[in-house]
């Protein structure tokens, strides 16, 4: 695939954590293990030619909740039209594997499209 057919998305999400005893690099970490298992099974079900990767945004101030972004870049075709694949791994792939985790997400914006 040539970088040219790729859309790389950014996606906006608030976490609520269902410890508050959960520090923020145990945050990062189950959200970095989250989005490993999610683009493994989505590679699997939709074929290799998609990544994501997620980062939290500020500082966790440890009341509960945060806000993350998930830049994902992939074909359209994974989620239908342009501009809806990074949506559809999100709720299909991620939102379930943070929710196992006890972290909720919610708020899902969109932020940004570009080519690479």
């Amino acid at each position: 695939m040539s970088e040219s057919e790729l859309t790389e998305e950014g996606w906006e999400f608030q976490i609520k954590t269902v410890s508050p005893a959960l520090a923020e690099k145990d945050v990062r970490k189950l959200l970095e293990e989250a989005l490993q298992e999610a683009l493994a099974e989505a590679r699997q079900k939709q074929g290799g030619d998609l990544d994501a990767r997620a980062e939290l945004r500020g500082a966790f101030g440890g009341a509960g909740e945060l806000v993350a972004l998930l830049v994902f870049l992939g074909k359209a075709v994974l989620g239908g039209a342009a501009g809806a694949a990074g949506k559809h791994f999100f709720d299909s792939y991620l939102k379930p594997k943070l929710e196992r985790r006890g972290l909720f997400p919610s708020g899902l914006k969109r932020e940004t499209e570009r080519k690479p």
